[in-house]
């Protein structure tokens, strides 16, 4: 973990500390889709909002994760 940035607002607000971890514990613990969804896309927006990403930036991260995503998928379905 040390290698990974952490952004120093972490450390000086316990509340946004607080927050996301409730809500990752949240969304380790759900089993429902549409509740992980919407709990998924509250963390990214905690996070681009934390390394003060522009939208660009923004659009390219989600560009490749959907990518990677739907490669994954394929990949999951080509087993069964």
């Amino acid at each position: 973990v040390g290698s990974y940035p952490i952004p120093k607002q972490l450390f000086e607000s316990s509340e946004l500390s607080t927050f996301i971890a409730t809500n990752v514990a949240r969304l380790l613990g759900s089993n429902n889709d549409e509740e992980r969804k919407l709990l998924e896309k509250e963390n990214d927006r905690l996070c681009y909002q934390l390394f003060d990403l522009t939208y660009d930036e923004i659009k390219e991260i989600e560009m490749t994760l959907s990518i990677h995503s739907s490669q994954s998928t394929q990949k999951g379905n080509s087993r069964k």
